[in-house]
C-alpha cells in the first residue's frame, strides 16, 4: 500500500457552526480530531474554550491515497471521562472525507460538511464544518 500514497499537507482554516448546546448553563470546550480511519494516524487540535462556534488554524500532514477516509470528530473537553476513553455526552459530531475528494478539495474553496454521528446510540448531534482547502497541497 505504501508505494501509492501520498503526503498530504492540510493547513487548515477549520471552524464548526451550530454545535449542539447540551447543558443548560454552559457552552462546550470543543476540540477536533483528526482520524486517517485505519492508519494510525490521529491528531488534536487545541480546545476552544465556551462557544458552539470554534475555530482552528491548525497544521497536519498526513500520508492518504484515494482509498482511505478521513474523519474530522469533535469533542467537549470538560466532558471527557478519563484519558483512556471518552464519555458519550463529550461527542459533540463527525464529518467524513474521502480520500479521493481530498485531492479535489484545493481547487474547490470552502468546504461544508454536515455533523453526523459517529455510533447509533450516541446523542443527537447539528451543525457543520467548515474548511479553507486551499491549503490541501501534495508533498511527494
Amino acid at each position: 500500500k505504501q508505494w501509492y500514497q501520498r503526503r498530504v499537507a492540510i493547513t487548515a482554516g477549520v471552524c464548526a457552526k451550530g454545535l449542539t448546546k447540551k447543558e443548560f448553563f454552559r457552552l462546550p470546550d470543543p476540540f477536533a480530531k483528526i482520524v486517517v480511519d485505519g492508519s494510525g494516524q490521529s491528531y488534536s487540535t487545541k480546545t476552544i474554550k465556551g462557544t458552539l462556534d470554534p475555530k482552528w488554524n491548525d497544521h497536519f500532514e498526513l500520508f492518504v491515497d484515494n482509498l482511505d477516509c478521513i474523519t474530522i470528530q469533535l469533542w467537549n473537553q470538560r466532558k471527557l471521562k478519563n484519558k483512556n476513553g471518552f464519555a458519550q455526552s463529550a461527542f459533540l459530531g463527525c464529518a467524513r472525507i474521502k480520500g479521493q475528494y481530498i485531492f479535489r478539495m484545493r481547487d474547490n474553496g470552502c468546504q461544508r460538511l454536515g455533523l453526523h454521528k459517529l455510533h447509533m446510540d450516541d446523542d443527537e448531534v447539528k451543525g457543520i464544518i467548515v474548511g479553507k482547502s486551499e491549503g490541501v497541497n501534495s508533498l511527494t
